[in-house]
């Protein structure tokens, strides 16, 4: 399964918080065509949710309002959820969490589910080449809480099947340009109060599992910050901006407001070697040609004309010397991966409870 560093760091940051009691929270994204998991955002506990020594409770107003505006701003489907076993020394679901996602599975109908553990362990305890790490110490002593750190295991529960499957990560630097414009837009909140990374993930480096199954352009390096740099550059020249993902088709859409109607510019796969589109409100489309799509400035600008409607004038609109040299140099975009989605039943049972 695919997921940011930026994700990990939060989860480990919330366990830290909560270091003798039970936090979690939910996972968001999308199914690759081979059926494994690619997280987009992560949610924390709610302000209202209650935590104990063997029990969590997600705040259910939260993850409700969170779930659909993820659902309807990004495209977003809820995959998973995730929470700590803190200090107990239980690495894997209990019999109380297998319950609850089977319920889960058979409630809403669905194929598959994500449930990751988090514990946490003395850095020492952790061999140094288990899996992907991020500790500030190479050994791990100065971390807090003794040199404690958050080790995170996935499981995948399957409909059909009695026993989950334990998976590997594949952890991708930088944030998801799509929690990023979530969280901007007040859908992601509230943050841990901890700061800093102390985790480790069984997994495999993200060079090996390119290998194995191709990754969406939206996901490497140069394409998160593509997205990071279009959003703010977008979000200063229209009123309310998003970022969408089809899960069936694997297209990215950059969707804006503009005199009075919203219109997007879509990312096919293939991105950039095939050029993104432009959707008016009524749904008709036109190629956006530019010379350099992958310049986000140089492509709202040629997106500017086509709409000829009045956004805001900005000079950051306007080519500056840094956009005009630096060029990025995008490696071929791999096919996206996307999978299935039923838009009625994204979301699973708000009220189900992680119980141990």
């Amino acid at each position: 399964m695919t997921v940011y560093e930026a994700d990990l760091d939060h989860i480990a940051a919330w366990v830290l918080d909560h270091p003798a009691i039970e936090t979690g929270g939910n996972l968001f994204g999308f199914w690759t065509h081979s059926g494994s998991p690619a997280i987009q955002v992560v949610l924390g506990p709610g302000p209202g949710a209650r935590h104990q020594s063997a029990a969590f409770f997600q705040d259910v107003d939260y993850l409700r309002d969170s779930g659909e505006r993820l659902q309807h701003d990004h495209g977003l489907q809820h995959i998973g959820d995730w929470h700590s076993h803190h200090r107990i020394g239980l690495d894997r679901p209990s019999g109380g969490d297998a319950a609850t996602v089977h319920r889960t599975l058979q409630t809403n109908g669905f194929p598959r589910f994500l449930t990751c553990i988090a514990t946490l362990r003395d850095a020492d305890d952790v061999p140094p080449g288990e899996g992907v790490r991020r500790v500030h110490a190479s050994d791990g002593r100065s971390a807090r809480r003794g040199g404690e750190v958050v080790v995170l295991h996935a499981y995948l529960f399957e409909a059909g099947r009695a026993e989950p499957r334990r998976g590997s990560w594949s952890v991708l630097s930088g944030r998801s340009p799509i929690s990023t414009t979530a969280e901007r837009a007040g859908a992601t909140r509230p943050t841990p109060r901890q700061t800093g990374p102390w985790w480790v993930v069984p997994g495999t480096t993200r060079t090996a599992v390119r290998h194995a199954e191709p990754t969406a352009w939206y996901s490497t390096g140069w394409g998160r910050d593509f997205l990071l740099r279009l959003d703010e550059i977008g979000r200063r020249a229209y009123p309310s901006t998003a970022i969408t993902v089809n899960t069936d088709s694997g297209e990215l859409a950059y969707r804006f407001t503009t005199g009075g109607g919203q219109y997007a510019v879509a990312f096919p796969d293939g991105f950039p070697d095939r050029r993104p589109e432009l959707v008016s409100p009524d749904g008709g489309r036109e190629p956006v040609d530019t010379a350099h799509p992958d310049r986000p400035g140089e492509l709202l600008r040629e997106v500017r004309g086509l709409t000829g409607r009045g956004a805001t004038e900005d000079p950051h609109t306007h080519p500056t010397s840094e956009e005009r040299t630096d060029v990025m140099d995008p490696a071929p975009a791999a096919a996206a991966g996307a999978g299935e989605a039923d838009p009625g039943a994204l979301l699973p049972d708000p009220d189900v409870v992680q119980s141990d």
